[in-house]
């Protein structure tokens, strides 16, 4: 990119000048100041950059499964009944804690 140049004469259809920016870092405003000047006239421009506006893809997410024992087993049902029914003293989580379940204190008339 040329720092210094000529512009057409007066009268003439003018020179076309293009400023080109390239963002180094996402999320800043970058400000410049563009000064043309002739032996008659003096311009200046404050230019503004911004960055490029970004655009959305629209590739549908998808999950991609490695493995392939993982939809191969089945989960069994757990049966919370008969499972409780082969408990034979409480959990730590009770208040009476141990205490068996069932009282086997059957006594024998003689």
């Amino acid at each position: 990119m040329p720092q210094a140049g000529e512009l057409l004469p007066a009268g003439t259809v003018g020179t076309h000048i293009t400023v080109g920016y390239k963002p180094r870092m996402y999320g800043r405003k970058h400000t410049a100041t563009l000064v043309i000047e002739t032996q008659s006239m003096q311009w200046t421009y404050v230019i503004n950059g911004l960055p490029p506006q970004t655009v959305p893809s629209t590739v549908a997410a998808k999950v991609v499964c490695t493995s392939s024992y993982t939809g191969s087993f089945t989960v069994r049902q757990r049966n919370f009944i008969r499972e409780n029914l082969k408990l034979i003293t409480t959990g730590a989580s009770s208040p009476i804690k141990g205490a068996p379940l069932v009282l086997r204190n059957k006594q024998r008339k003689l």
